[in-house]
C-alpha cells in the first residue's frame, strides 16, 4: 500500500512540476521573471500592440507564441525567425497581409495556424520549414499556394477554411508528394478542380472539399486509407468509379450537388455507416444498395423523386436513421417493416396523405417518423 502512494506521490509532483513548466505567460508577467529561460508559452492576444515589441527576444526558450485580436498589426515582426525552439505559433485575428521571407528560419516549427488575417500568399521560404506537421489557414485571403508545397514532407493536416472570397487558384501537383498528409482540408476556397496527383496521397484519412465549384474529381483509387469523404456544396454530377477502391470509408457526405445517378460499384465499400445523398437530383438508386451491410446513416431528402424510395433499402438491416424529406413520395415500400432498428424516418414534405401516416407510425412502433 505504500508503494502505492509514493508511486501516486511521485506522479502528482511530477505533473505538477509539468504544469508549472507549461505555464502561459502575457508580456507583463513574462517580462517581471528574473529568469526569462522560464517563458515558454507567451500569449500576446488581446494586447492592442501597434507592432510586436522586440522585448519578447529575451524569451531565448520559447516553444509556444499567440499572436492576435489586434486589428492594429499590420506588419509580421522580421525577428521571429530568432525563436529557434518555437514549433508552435498561432496568428490572429490582426490585419497581417504577408509574412516575412525569413519565416523559413523556424526550423522546429510543427504547428502553425493562421486565422482571420489578410494573408493574400506564404512567402518562399515557407517551404523550409522540415517539421511543420500542421497547417491550418483559415479565414484569410490566400490566392495561391508554394508550388513547392510537396517539400513539407512531414506535413499531416493542411485545413484551409473560408478564404474571405478570395479564390484559391489551385492546388500545387507536388502536393502528391506529401506522403505523410492524413488530413486534407480545402473548404470554401473556390475551387474548381483539384490535381489528379491527390490519388498519390496514400496515408490519406480525411479528404474534406465542402463548398467549392467542383464538376469531378480525379482517381482516388490508392487512396487505400481513406475514412471519411466530404464533398457537401459542390456541383458533381457523379461519384468517381474508383471510389469502389477505398474500402476503409465509414463516411460519404456527397449533399448539395447535382448527382443524376449512383454508381453500383458504392456497395462494395462494407465498412460505410453514412452515406448523404440529400439535395441532388438523382432519379434512381442501385439495385444492390441493399448490400451496404454497415449503414447506420442514409440521407435522401430534396431529390424531388418520388421513386427514390428504393424497395431495396428494406435490405439495410442495421440502418439506424433514413431521411426522405421533399421527395413527392405518396407511399413507402411495405417492405421497409423489415428495417427493426430505424430510430428517426424522415417522411416531411412529401404527398403521403394523413392517415397512411398513421399506419407508417404505427409499423414503426420504435422509431421517431417525422411528417
Amino acid at each position: 500500500m505504500n508503494k502505492i502512494i509514493l508511486s501516486i506521490l511521485v506522479s502528482l509532483i511530477f505533473i505538477s512540476c509539468y504544469a508549472q513548466e507549461l505555464k502561459t505567460y502575457n508580456l507583463d508577467e513574462a517580462l517581471e521573471l528574473v529568469d526569462k529561460s522560464e517563458v515558454l508559452i507567451l500569449d500576446l492576444q488581446d494586447e492592442y500592440f501597434e507592432e510586436i515589441p522586440k522585448s519578447i527576444l529575451q524569451f531565448k526558450n520559447l516553444e509556444q507564441l499567440f499572436i492576435g485580436g489586434n486589428s492594429s498589426l499590420t506588419k509580421f515582426p522580421d525577428f521571429l525567425g530568432e525563436f529557434k525552439e518555437l514549433w508552435h505559433l498561432h496568428i490572429g485575428p490582426n490585419d497581417y497581409t504577408e509574412l516575412p521571407e525569413n519565416f523559413g528560419d523556424l526550423k522546429k516549427l510543427s504547428r502553425l495556424k493562421i486565422s482571420n488575417n489578410s494573408i493574400q500568399k506564404l512567402p518562399k521560404s515557407f517551404i523550409n520549414l522540415p517539421s511543420l506537421k500542421k497547417l491550418y489557414l483559415i479565414n484569410n485571403k490566400i490566392s495561391e499556394l508554394p508550388e513547392d508545397l510537396g517539400k513539407l514532407i512531414s506535413l499531416e493536416q493542411i485545413i484551409i477554411q473560408k478564404n474571405n472570397e478570395s479564390k484559391l487558384s489551385g492546388l500545387p501537383k507536388s502536393i502528391g508528394k506529401l506522403s505523410n498528409l492524413r488530413l486534407l482540408a480545402l473548404k470554401r476556397c473556390y475551387l474548381t478542380e483539384v490535381p489528379k496527383e491527390i490519388g498519390n496521397l496514400v496515408n490519406l484519412e480525411v479528404l474534406e472539399l465542402k463548398n467549392n465549384r467542383l464538376n469531378e474529381l480525379p482517381d482516388i483509387s490508392k487512396l487505400s486509407k481513406l475514412t471519411h469523404l466530404r464533398l457537401f456544396g459542390n456541383k458533381l454530377k457523379e461519384l468517381p468509379f474508383s471510389i469502389r477502391y477505398c474500402k476503409e470509408l465509414i463516411e460519404i457526405d456527397a449533399s448539395w450537388n447535382d448527382l443524376l445517378s449512383i454508381s453500383s460499384s458504392l456497395s462494395q465499400l462494407e465498412k460505410l455507416t453514412v452515406l448523404k445523398l440529400n439535395n441532388n437530383d438523382i432519379k434512381i438508386l442501385p439495385n444492390n444498395i441493399g448490400q451496404l451491410s454497415s449503414l447506420e446513416i442514409l440521407y435522401l431528402g430534396a431529390n424531388f423523386n418520388a421513386t427514390i424510395a428504393n424497395e431495396n433499402i428494406a435490405d439495410l438491416i442495421n440502418l439506424k436513421e433514413l431521411y426522405l424529406s421533399q421527395n413527392r413520395l405518396s407511399k413507402l415500400p411495405s417492405s421497409y417493416t423489415k428495417l427493426t432498428n430505424l430510430k428517426i424516418l424522415d417522411l416531411s414534405e412529401n404527398n403521403i396523405i394523413k392517415s397512411d401516416l398513421e399506419k407508417i407510425k404505427k409499423s414503426f412502433p420504435n422509431c421517431e417518423v417525422y411528417e
